[in-house]
């Protein structure tokens, strides 16, 4: 009897052993680092208008602010159609051309080619780029997180049935553009990236 006993308290004393050893030697993994920008100054946003006369549209384009890494907005005039999806699409090609401001800096390569955009009932933009949004995307955390929340913020911004934006590239989903954001769902806009006006 005397046996056992002595039998059961090595076997306590290994396991007792074997679970300190694992969570001194073997600490809880942490999970990834977010990619951080610096933060922008709070944004007062701008409001797109239209002018039925000249049957122009006034609509804002974040790009990335040469004086931080935010993103800062444009004005620029489009056509003014009836059609959202028109309006957007016109919107994501004036993107594609950038700035015309020397203080902004261009957010998507200009060799991209806009593919498709088509809206969903459920307020989700599909924005289907050429292979030249990855392949000529000059990369790094700063680049990926300006470039895709430029599309984000600007067709949301600009047009309220637009809640959400899921980025496609050849008409199929992709999971990252460089390697730091998980493009495989819709995004929401981020405010925290518009620098104050």
């Amino acid at each position: 009897m005397k046996g056992k006993y002595i039998i059961l308290l090595i076997v306590f004393l290994v396991i007792a052993g074997g679970l300190f050893i694992y969570f001194v030697f073997y600490p809880e993994k942490e999970s990834p680092p977010q990619p951080k920008v610096s933060p922008a100054p709070s944004a007062e946003l701008p409001t797109p208008y239209i002018d039925r006369e000249a049957n122009l549209m006034t609509v804002y384009l974040f790009f990335q602010s040469s004086e931080g890494n935010w993103l800062a907005d444009e004005e620029r005039r489009i056509y003014y159609t009836t059609s959202i999806t028109d309006q957007a699409k016109q919107v994501v090609v004036e993107l594609i051309k950038g700035p015309s401001k020397s203080y902004l800096l261009a957010t998507i390569p200009p060799s991209t080619i806009l593919r498709e955009l088509f809206l969903t009932r459920q307020g989700i933009a599909y924005v289907d780029f050429s292979r030249q949004f990855i392949s000529d995307h000059w990369g790094g955390t700063t680049g990926e997180m300006l470039t895709i929340y430029s599309i984000v913020d600007t067709l949301t911004i600009n047009f309220p049935s637009i809640q959400k934006v899921q980025i496609l590239v050849e008409g199929k989903e992709i999971e990252t553009l460089a390697g730091h954001l998980d493009l495989r769902k819709p995004l929401n806009k981020d405010l925290s990236l518009i620098a104050q006006r």
